[in-house]
């Protein structure tokens, strides 16, 4: 059973560091820094559609909202048995085993 704790919590935390990544790459995308940068943003703006359409898509589904479920949960750096539930809830209640 600690192994399959510690195997969500590793997931999770993966899921936060994903996170993070799109919104960063979002913010830095829309906030050009200069005139070169926002040249630069133009020759990029393609890769940063792909990826304003994940942010979004990942949005209206409910998958941020998840995932940061998921990250106040690992706030106190320990699993309760009402925060398994919940993350089984989550699977679509797929039993976690």
């Amino acid at each position: 059973m600690e192994k399959k704790l510690e195997e969500i919590e590793n997931d999770i935390r993966q899921l936060m560091w994903q996170k993070k990544r799109w919104q960063e790459a979002r913010k830095l995308a829309s906030q050009p820094r200069s005139v070169e940068q926002a040249l630069r943003d133009i020759e990029t703006a393609k890769e940063w559609a792909d990826k304003n359409v994940i942010f979004k898509l990942l949005g209206r589904y409910g998958y941020m909202k998840t995932i940061k479920e998921l990250e106040n949960m690992l706030k106190d750096d320990q699993l309760t048995d009402d925060e398994i539930k919940l993350i089984n809830d989550l699977l679509g209640g797929k039993n976690v085993k």
